[in-house]
Parts: structure tokens; C-alpha cells; sequence
């Protein structure tokens, strides 16, 4: 009896974890959807941009304009500059900035302003309720948003820059919010420090290209895209996982290197 106990002891241990399984090459449609959240970040990024300088040109006072919201429509862009209102029922949209060209927004100021309760609204609540979850607080961050499948909306918190010619990449996340705003469907953190890439106004030292290390997980992120996008001109970047080398190109395209060296 005692013989037959250990058999069955020992019969049941490879249903166990005894080694890490090789991590699986990432497909060609994986990537590509990758490049493309990233393109339409950096999209996003600059239009939002020149969006919140022509408002700002405006005067627009902090008590009105708390978060703001854009959404792409074929060639044309349409952002809002509001804030929730005390029950977080509706958005208050104080000003607004739309046309095809980035950065030649027609820029309006609604006064009253106007009351919104169905995609900016939903989409402002889904800002709001990232931000709340966000805890990294130690520099300025912008918040990007992207619409996802089913109504659904991704949020990202990535740090502002700071410094002139200077781009920070890491210490950022994504997150899945429902339909509604209101709930956080997941969470995921793209990189933890933050680094800082570029080349500083008078430098005498270029910086061509950039490489760094990534631990969380074995594919690029959407934010690595947005870094190569967001430079002038876009600049290279190599990423190194546990298994697999990459490189993002100024395109935007993620090229698949290889395996990564063992040491």
C-alpha cells in the first residue's frame, strides 16, 4: 500500500509547473495591431495638442475646463474641453475644437455650456475613472484615449514632457473602461521607470537611435510606437525582452529581430 501511495504521488507531479515554458514568437497580426494603436496615439497626441493651445489662446478658465476629450471622424477631428458635473451625470463642454487639419482647429466657446451625456460624456467619465485608479502622481501626465471594441474605450496615462527636445517613455498604463465610463474592465501597466530619450537644444551629442529593456511582457507596447512617432524626426527604437529582440521603426512598424541573446 505504501509502494502503491507513492505512485500515485509521483503520477500527479508533472501536472506541475517544474519549468517556465518558452515563451511563443508573437504573429505578424499581433504586432501590426500594436503599430496601429500607437499610430493613432501619436494621431491623437498632436491633434490634442494644437487642440489645447488654441483653447488655451482663448483664456479658458481652470473652474470650466477640468479634462478634455477628442474623437476622430473619418479625415475630421472633433475635441471637447469640459468637466463632469457634481453628480457625474453629464459633461459640461465649455469649448470645442474641430476641423481636418490638427492644426488649424476652428475653435468655438459655448456659453452656457452645452450639456452632453452620450459619447463624450461616456468617454470623459472613462478618463476620470482611470485617473482616479492611477496612483503615480511625482510629474505632470497627459491622459490619450482610443476607442476599443464593443463601445468600450482605452485609456492611457503617459508622462508629459518636460524638457525641450526631451521625450519620457515608461511609467505608463493602459486601461480598458467599459462602454458606460464607469468601470474598469483592465488594467495594464506598460513600463515601470521612466526614461528620457532625445536630444537636448544646443547639445552637441545626437541621439539616432534608442534602445531599452522590456521586463513585463515578451511584446512591444502601444506607448513604444507613440515615443518613435512623437520625436521630430521619429527616431528608432530597439526593444529587448526575455525572449525576443524588436525594433520600432520611424514608420511605426515593429520589425521582429530575432531571440534574444542568453548570457
Amino acid at each position: 500500500m505504501r509502494v502503491s501511495g507513492l505512485l500515485c504521488f509521483l503520477i500527479l507531479l508533472p501536472a506541475l509547473p517544474l519549468c517556465a515554458q518558452e515563451a511563443q514568437r508573437p504573429s505578424s497580426s499581433e504586432l501590426k495591431e500594436i503599430s496601429g494603436r500607437g499610430r493613432a496615439l501619436a494621431d491623437y497626441d498632436q491633434a490634442a495638442s494644437h487642440a489645447g493651445e488654441a483653447v488655451k489662446g482663448l483664456g479658458a478658465p481652470s473652474d470650466k475646463v477640468e479634462l478634455y476629450v477628442g474623437r476622430r471622424d473619418g479625415n475630421s477631428w472633433d475635441f471637447v474641453f469640459g468637466k463632469l458635473d457634481e453628480q457625474k451625470a453629464k459633461l459640461l463642454i465649455a469649448y470645442e475644437a474641430q476641423g481636418q487639419n490638427p492644426r488649424k482647429l476652428a475653435v468655438s466657446k459655448l456659453d452656457p455650456p452645452r450639456e452632453d451625456i452620450s459619447f463624450f460624456f461616456h468617454a470623459a467619465r472613462a478618463i476620470a475613472t482611470a485617473t482616479a485608479d492611477f496612483l503615480q502622481k511625482d510629474r505632470p501626465y497627459d491622459t490619450l484615449l482610443l476607442q476599443a471594441a464593443e463601445g468600450k474605450f482605452y485609456v492611457y496615462l503617459i508622462p508629459a514632457r518636460t524638457k525641450p527636445g526631451i521625450f519620457p517613455l515608461g511609467g505608463d498604463v493602459r486601461y480598458l473602461v467599459s462602454a458606460d465610463g464607469g468601470s474598469i474592465v483592465e488594467k495594464r501597466v506598460m513600463h515601470l521607470g521612466v526614461m528620457e530619450f532625445g536630444n537636448t537644444p544646443g547639445s552637441s551629442r545626437v541621439m539616432i537611435a534608442a534602445l531599452h529593456q522590456h521586463i513585463l511582457s515578451e511584446v512591444p507596447e502601444d506607448t513604444d510606437v507613440l515615443h518613435v512617432l512623437r520625436q521630430d524626426p521619429p527616431m528608432p527604437l530597439s526593444i529587448i525582452t526575455k525572449s525576443f529582440t524588436y525594433e520600432v521603426r520611424q514608420s511605426g512598424n515593429i520589425d521582429f529581430r530575432g531571440k534574444a541573446l542568453k548570457f
